[in-house]
């Protein structure tokens, strides 16, 4: 009876967290990081200083998909290619996390067809393992 109930409640409680993301994409992000036991944070709030046209600087608050807070590495899904405005913002944000030197990772609904696991663990790695390559070569000087 105790064993039911605890494996009832680990299924509700798997669904229901699997209920908050927004879209398919996310939650086979969300699925694969679970599986493979990376924390992560979803939808954690990050202040980015933007650069605008006329140049001004303008602080946001953006709310990227996924945050993996061990590696400080970001995983943002575009879902929704071919609307203009979500473009837009899309390249805005890209730019901003190139220009301040934030590691992230993009994926696209094709990335998805494909083995999105193997994809998001070689470019986890591939980040961690520059990372590392700088800290030791900063650290030679």
């Amino acid at each position: 009876m105790r064993r039911e109930f605890r494996k009832n409640l680990k299924t509700h409680h798997s669904t229901r967290i699997m209920d908050q993301y927004k879209s398919h994409g996310e939650r086979e992000i969300a699925r694969i990081l679970q599986e493979q036991k990376i924390h992560f944070v979803y939808e954690h709030p990050i202040l980015i200083k933007e650069q605008k046209t006329s140049d001004t600087e303008k602080l946001r608050i953006w709310y990227p998909d996924f945050w993996l807070p061990k590696y400080s590495i970001i995983i943002e899904y575009w879902g929704r290619d071919g609307d203009h405005n979500y473009n837009k913002g899309k390249e805005a944000k890209i730019n901003a996390y190139k220009k301040l030197n934030i590691d992230f990772i993009s994926v696209y609904p094709k990335t998805l067809q494909k083995n999105l696991q193997a994809y998001l663990l070689m470019t986890i790695s591939k980040l961690i393992n520059d990372k590392e390559r700088h800290f030791k070569a900063r650290n030679k000087q």
